[in-house]
């Protein structure tokens, strides 16, 4: 049986460009002009990604699924997510969608 999550959907992609360790949440909540907490997080990347999630300051490898693309699921079951870092510059077309 899933979760049953109610809030608002947000979805976009992002370009890290020259910045280690850049956040997408910390974005988001640019673009949305408030600061959120994420109780479902949905990230799809074409290429190999590292991350840190709520600034615990380690970084996991995300591993390719069998599609070649890397995927990150989690749920309010899992943790809130109030920061997500990528560390690799110039990565693009990374699909993160949300529900706060």
């Amino acid at each position: 049986m899933g979760s049953n999550i109610q809030g608002t959907y947000y979805s976009g992609y992002f370009t890290t460009g020259s910045v280690e360790g850049y956040d997408i949440m910390s974005a988001i909540e640019t673009t949305l002009g408030k600061n959120i907490t994420a109780k479902k997080l949905t990230y799809i990347s074409s290429s190999a990604s590292t991350i840190d999630i709520n600034g615990s300051g380690t970084y996991s490898s995300l591993f390719a699924d069998t599609d070649g693309y890397f995927k990150l699921s989690l749920d309010s079951l899992d943790c809130t997510i109030s920061s997500l870092k990528v560390k690799q510059t110039s990565a693009s077309g990374i699909f993160v969608a949300i529900v706060y």
